[in-house]
Parts: structure tokens; sequence; C-alpha cells
């Protein structure tokens, strides 16, 4: 269903930003498989590791798990 939407986005030339809370690094190679242009997912997945997995296909947009404790430094990680 999920590739489906994804699909239909394309077709208009719409971006799709998709957010998901805990821990996803399993599916996060078939978000980019799907075609999802942008995941917003909290840091406590690899974000580094991956930008590797799937090739840079994905941007990655990452939210702290606790508001106000992410440093600079981990967010250009």
């Amino acid at each position: 269903l999920l590739k489906r939407v994804v699909n239909e986005c394309r077709k208009y030339g719409i971006l799709f930003d998709f957010h998901c809370c805990g821990f996803i690094e399993p599916i996060i190679p078939d978000c980019a498989e799907i075609g999802i242009n942008c995941l917003n997912c909290m840091l406590i997945n690899d974000i580094p590791k991956m930008k590797e997995i799937t090739k840079h296909r994905l941007v990655f947009s990452p939210t702290s798990t606790h508001k106000n404790t992410t440093s600079p430094q981990e967010l250009k990680r």
C-alpha cells in the first residue's frame, strides 16, 4: 500500500517524506527500495550505517528521542 502511495506522489512530482518513530533499521532498506525520498526517524537508528546500506538514496531528517538533547555533533553524523 505504501509503495502505491509513493508512486502516486512521484507521478505528480511530489517528494515523499516519511515519519516513523522507534527503531526501524530493518525496514529502512525497504523504504529506499519503494522510493521514499526523505525519512524522518529517531536517532536510535544508526543513520550513517543506513546511508551506506541504502547507497544514499534517502535523505535522513532525524529527530531526537528526547526534546533538546541532541548535540550539534550528533546531528552532523
